[in-house]
C-alpha cells in the first residue's frame, strides 16, 4: 500500500516551485453557445499572443469524462488543423500545439460540444430542473471548451448565447447585456450578447439559461456610468416569494464593504441566479453569482435563523469576493487561501457587524459586544469542529501548501477557516502597530490600489500589509507555511512581595498528517498574539506590561518559551488568555473548576466566559467517559454540575447580556469536537454517552429555571430575522430541549404544543427535534405524528425536505433498515447534493452511534460506490469519513480500514477519492 500511494503521489503531484507562466496570454475570448440540453455546441475564438523566451507550444487543457467535451475542430489563424498538427494526452487531456507562431496577435479557435443532461458532475456546464448553469472553479471551464483554464490567465470576454425561447427564455452570462432578439432565421429561437469589461480568469466565467423570474432592485451607485446598479435575484417561479432576504442582504453587503473597506460595487449588473443542484455553497462568478438555494431561499414559514444568517453571510461572501478574489485573484491555485481565507474573515466581521446592528437600530455596548461575540463563538465551533481534525489527520496541509495532488480536495477548511484566522491575526498586528489602530485598513488600501487586475501571490498580500501598518511580518510568515494546531502551554507564578506576576508561554507545533514519517522534521517559532487579561474576585484589572498600565495586554510569543512581566498586581490573579481567540492554538493552562467559574461570571471579554464553561463541560463529559476504579464519579461529577449550575444561573437572568449568548453558554461541546481530543483508542458509543449524561445533569441542575425561562422568553412579535429576535428563540428553544431531558410530561406537552401553534420554522424545528430526540417512536413503533405532520405540510419544499430526512438520519441508535430507507423513499435523490448530503453525510459526518458499527461502515462503502459514478468530487468528500480510523478503538479501527481497503479496490476510482483514502492509510496521529 504504501509504494502504490507514493508512486501515485510522485505521478501527479504538482509543485508550487514549480510555476511558470504560460507559453501563450489570451487577450480577450469571444464565445457563441448554442444551447440545448443535450446537444451544445460551443465556439470559442481567443486573441492570444507569444510570451517572450517561451517555447512556441500551445498547451491548454480538457476535460473529456462523462458529459465533458467532445472536440469538433481546431483553427490558428483561421486554418483548420489535421489530426496530426496537434495531440490530446488521453491521461491528463492536455491538448497540444507545435510551432505556434510567435508574432503579433494569434487567432485560436476551437469548437466543442457538450451534452449537460448527462454532466452528472456538476463541473462545467450541467443541467438542473430543465435549466442549464455552469460551475467552472476549480478546473470546470475545461469541460466547456479547451482552454488554459488557470487562474493567472485573465481575459476579457465577449459572449452569444443562442437557446429555444420557451424552454430558455432567460439567458444570463457575465457583465453588460448589449444586445439581445430573435434569431434571424429561427424565430423559435432567440439569442443575448454579454460583454464583461473586466477581465477575469476561466474560472470565473459563468452562464444560466432556464425559465427564471427575478426579483429586483435600483441603488445609486456614483461609480458606474449611469449612476445606478440593478441587483437582481433570479430563481424558479415557485421561489420567487422566498428571496427578499437575499436581495437585502446583498443591499447590506454593498453598503457595509463600502463603509468599512472603502470597497464599491464596480458593475451596472449584479445577478445571483439560485439552483438546487450544486456542489457547494455558492460562487463568485463574476457579476453573476450562482448560489445553491439552501442560500438564497427564506420565508419564516420554511427557514430557521440559522438559514437567514447562513444566506446573509453567503451573500456577503461572495459578493465581497468581488474584490478579494475577483479583481485581485490567485496567481495559481496554491494561493487559494489569499483570497478564501481573507473573504470569509471579511463576511466574519460583516456578519458581526449585522448582528451589533450595524445600518440599523443599535443594541446598548453590552448587549452588541455579547452578540458580535456570539458570532465569534460561532466561528471558532466551525474552526474546532472541522478544521482541528483535518489539522491532525491525513489531509492535513498548511493554508499555502508547497504541493497537491488533486486540486478539489484542497478546498478545506484549512484554507478556509484557518486561513480566516491567520488573517484576523494580521489584522489584529498591524492595528496594534498603528497608534491610530487602523494599520490593517492602511495595508488593504494599499493592497488593492497596487494589484488590481492581477493575480498575485499570498507574499504580495503580506507586503502590503506589513507596509501599511509598519510591522514585520517576516516570522508570520511561517503560518503559511506550517501545518499543524500550535500548542501553547502557559503556568503563572505570583510574587505577593512585589506584586509582579510571571507568565511562562511555551509554544509547540507537532508534525503531522504524513510529517509523521519524517522523524528529521522541526519546525521553527511561530508569531503567535496573545490577547490577555488579568482577573480576580472583582472582574479584570489593570496590570503594568512593558510600561504601559492597562486590562489587557497583547503578547507577542515568537520564541519556543518566553517569560512575560506583569508589575503593580495588587493581588494574585487569574490569567484570561487568549481572549477573542486571537489566535488558533490548543491552549493548555491548569485552570481549576474555581478559576473558570470565576472566568465565567467575572471575565470582561465574552468569548472567555464561554470558553471558561466549555472547559468545565469538557471535564464534566471526560469524568464520564475516563470512570475509573479509582474515581468517585459521583462526588467529581457533582462537584462539576454544583459549579456550572450555580454559575450559569444568574448569568441566565442578567438583562444586559444578548439571548443568543446565554444560549451559546447552554451549548454543549460537540461529539466531533471532543473526539478530536482523542488520539488512540477512541471509543465513540462510550464518548456519545459521557455527553448525554452531561446534558441529562446540567437539565436537573437547571430544572428550578427551564419552565421559568421558558415562559418568561415567549414572544409574540411578528417573525423577524433580526439577532434580538433570533438570540430569544434560540435561548427559549435551547431551553425546551434542556428541559425534554428532565423527562417532565409538561416540557413535553410545550413541544408538543409549540410544533402546533407556531408559524415560524426556528420554532418548529426545534419541537420536532427535540420530539423526535426523546420519543422517536410511539408505542406502535412508528415515527411521531409530527414527523408525518411536517412532511406533508412541506412535501413540495425541496429545502424543507431537506431538513426532515437530516432531523431522522441525525437519531441517535435509529436503526440501519430505517436509514436505507430514506435512501428508498421517492423524495431521495443521488444526484441532487443537497438531499443526498441530508441522508449520507449526516449518518456518516454527524451520528457517531449509527456510523461506528459495522453496519454504518458498510453503508458508507456502498454510498461511496454510488458517488463514484454520479458526482466524484462530493463522493472524494464522502471518503473523508474515514480520516481517522486510526485513532479508534481496535476492533472499530481493523474494520474502518478494511473498509478503506475495499474502497481502494473499486474500479474507475476517482483520482480525488484515492489520494484521500491512500494519505488515510498512511497517517499517524499526534495530539
Amino acid at each position: 500500500m504504501t509504494t502504490h500511494l507514493r508512486s501515485k503521489i510522485a505521478s501527479t503531484i504538482t509543485y508550487r516551485a514549480d510555476y511558470t507562466q504560460p507559453n501563450y496570454w489570451i487577450d480577450s475570448v469571444s464565445m457563441v453557445f448554442n444551447l440545448h440540453a443535450t446537444h451544445t455546441c460551443i465556439t470559442a475564438t481567443s486573441i492570444v499572443k507569444y510570451r517572450e523566451n517561451a517555447p512556441t507550444v500551445l498547451e491548454w487543457a480538457g476535460d473529456t469524462s462523462k458529459g465533458g467535451i467532445v472536440l469538433e475542430e481546431i483553427s490558428i489563424n483561421g486554418a483548420i488543423l489535421n489530426t496530426n498538427e496537434f495531440s490530446i494526452n488521453s491521461d491528463t487531456g492536455i491538448l497540444s500545439v507545435l510551432n505556434m507562431p510567435k508574432t503579433g496577435l494569434i487567432t485560436v479557435t476551437v469548437k466543442t460540444v457538450v451534452n449537460p443532461t448527462d454532466n452528472t458532475t456538476l463541473m462545467g456546464l450541467y443541467a438542473s430542473q430543465g435549466s442549464l448553469f455552469t460551475q467552472c472553479e476549480a478546473e470546470g471551464f475545461r469541460r466547456i471548451t479547451y482552454a488554459p483554464d488557470r487562474p493567472d490567465v485573465m481575459s476579457r470576454y465577449d459572449v452569444m448565447l443562442c437557446a429555444d425561447k420557451s424552454q430558455y427564455p432567460v439567458l444570463l452570462c457575465n457583465g453588460n447585456l448589449i444586445a439581445s432578439g430573435d434569431m434571424l432565421n429561427d424565430s423559435q429561437r432567440h439569442y443575448a450578447m454579454w460583454q464583461d469589461p473586466h477581465p477575469k480568469p476561466s474560472y470565473l466565467f459563468a452562464i444560466v439559461a432556464g425559465d427564471l423570474v427575478v426579483n429586483e432592485t435600483l441603488i445609486n451607485n456614483p461609480h458606474v456610468k449611469n449612476r445606478q446598479s440593478l441587483l437582481q435575484i433570479y430563481t424558479r417561479p415557485a421561489d420567487q416569494i422566498a428571496t427578499q432576504w437575499a436581495l437585502d442582504s446583498l443591499k447590506a453587503s454593498i453598503a457595509w464593504d463600502l463603509h468599512t473597506f472603502g470597497r464599491y460595487l464596480d458593475l451596472e449588473r449584479y445577478m445571483v441566479v439560485a439552483v438546487g443542484d450544486f456542489n457547494m455553497g455558492a460562487m463568485e462568478n463574476k457579476g453573476l453569482n450562482i448560489f445553491n438555494t439552501a442560500y438564497v431561499l427564506a420565508q419564516p414559514e420554511t427557514a430557521t435563523d440559522t438559514d437567514y444568517n447562513n444566506i446573509e453571510a453567503v451573500i456577503g461572501h461572495e459578493y465581497f469576493h468581488n474584490w478579494t478574489g475577483n479583481r485581485i485573484t490567485c496567481r495559481d491555485w496554491f494561493q487559494l487561501t489569499l483570497k478564501e481565507g481573507l473573504t470569509v474573515y471579511r463576511d466574519q466581521l460583516f456578519s458581526a457587524d449585522q448582528a451589533a446592528g450595524f445600518g440599523a437600530i443599535q443594541l446598548n455596548n453590552i448587549a452588541a459586544s455579547s452578540a458580535k461575540a456570539v458570532c465569534r463563538i460561532n466561528d471558532v465551533i466551525t474552526l474546532r469542529a472541522a478544521q482541528f481534525g483535518e489539522d491532525i489527520g491525513p489531509m492535513a496541509h498548511p493554508i499555502r501548501p508547497d504541493s497537491f495532488e488533486e486540486i478539489s480536495n484542497f478546498y478545506t477548511a484549512t484554507v478556509y477557516e484557518k486561513g480566516a484566522e491567520i488573517i484576523r491575526m494580521q489584522a489584529l498586528l498591524a492595528n496594534a502597530a498603528t497608534p491610530t489602530g487602523d494599520g490593517f485598513r492602511r495595508g488593504m488600501d494599499i493592497y488593492f490600489a497596487r494589484y488590481d487586475g492581477q493575480a498575485v501571490t499570498c507574499d504580495d498580500f503580506l507586503q502590503a500589509i506589513s507596509e501599511g501598518s509598519g510591522v514585520d511580518l517576516s516570522q508570520f510568515k511561517r503560518w503559511y507555511e506550517q501545518a499543524g494546531t500550535p500548542i501553547v502551554t502557559a503556568a503563572g507564578v505570583y510574587d505577593v512581595t512585589a506584586k509582579r506576576y510571571s507568565l511562562t508561554v511555551q509554544q509547540h507545533n507537532p508534525s503531522v498528517g504524513l510529517e509523521t514519517a519524517d522523524l528529521t522534521l522541526t519546525k521553527p517559532p511561530l508569531h503567535i498574539p496573545i490577547l490577555m487579561g488579568l482577573l480576580n474576585q472583582v472582574g479584570v484589572i489593570n496590570s503594568t506590561f512593558k510600561g504601559q498600565c492597562a486590562d489587557e495586554h497583547l503578547l507577542h510569543l515568537t520564541q519556543a518559551k518566553q517569560v512575560f512581566i506583569f508589575e503593580d498586581v495588587a493581588n494574585e490573579p487569574i490569567p484570561s488568555l487568549l481572549r477573542h481567540f486571537s489566535a488558533p492554538v490548543k491552549l493548555k493552562y491548569d485552570y481549576s473548576p474555581t478559576d473558570l467559574a470565576l472566568l465565567l461570571s467575572r471575565d470582561s471579554d465574552a468569548f472567555n466566559r464561554w470558553e471558561a464553561v466549555q472547559r468545565l463541560y469538557e471535564r464534566w463529559i471526560f469524568a464520564y467517559y475516563e470512570n475509573t476504579p479509582d474515581t468517585d464519579l459521583s462526588l467529581l461529577t457533582s462537584v462539576l454540575a454544583d459549579t456550572v449550575c450555580t454559575a450559569l444561573t444568574p448569568i441566565l437572568s442578567d438583562m444586559t447580556l444578548a439571548d443568543a449568548f446565554k444560549a451559546s453558554l447552554l451549548n454543549i461541546p460537540s461529539y466531533n469536537a471532543l473526539a478530536d481530543s482523542i488520539a488512540h483508542n477512541l471509543r465513540p458509543h462510550a464518548l456519545y454517552a459521557a455527553r448525554e449524561a452531561v446534558i441529562n445533569q446540567l437539565a436537573q441542575g437547571l430544572y428550578p429555571i427551564l419552565p421559568i425561562l421558558y415562559e418568561q422568553l415567549s414572544s409574540y412579535e411578528p417573525y423577524s430575522p433580526n439577532s434580538t429576535q433570533a438570540g430569544m428563540r434560540a435561548l427559549r428553544n435551547t431551553v425546551l430541549l434542556l428541559w425534554l431531558y428532565t423527562k417532565d410530561k409538561v416540557a413535553v406537552q410545550q413541544a408538543q404544543g409549540q410544533y402546533r401553534r407556531t408559524h415560524n420554522m426556528t420554532n418548529r424545528m426545534a419541537a420536532l427535534s427535540g420530539l423526535l430526540q426523546h420519543t422517536a417512536i410511539d408505542e406502535m413503533g412508528e415515527l411521531l405524528p409530527e414527523a408525518d405532520d411536517f412532511y406533508l405540510r412541506f412535501e413540495d419544499n425541496d429545502l424543507v425536505i431537506d431538513k426532515w430526512f437530516a432531523l431522522q438520519a441525525t437519531l441517535p441508535y435509529v436503526p440501519m433498515n430505517a436509514i436505507k430507507a430514506l435512501l428508498a423513499h421517492p423524495a431521495f435523490k443521488w444526484t441532487t447534493p443537497n438531499r443526498m448530503r441530508s441522508v449520507v453525510f449526516r449518518v456518516c459526518f454527524a451520528n457517531p452511534v449509527v456510523f461506528h458499527t459495522e453496519a454504518g461502515y458498510d453503508f458508507w462503502l456502498s454510498s461511496l460506490k454510488q458517488l463514484i459514478v454520479v458526482n466524484p468530487d462530493v463522493a472524494a468528500r464522502l471518503a473523508r469519513a474515514m480520516d481517522s480510523w486510526q485513532r479508534y478503538q481496535p476492533l472499530l479501527a481493523q474494520a474502518m480500514q478494511t473498509k478503506i481497503q475495499q474502497a481502494l479496490s473499486l474500479p474507475n476510482l476517482p483520482n480525488g477519492v484515492t489520494e484521500i483514502l491512500n494519505k488515510a492509510l498512511l497517517n499517524k496521529y499526534s495530539i
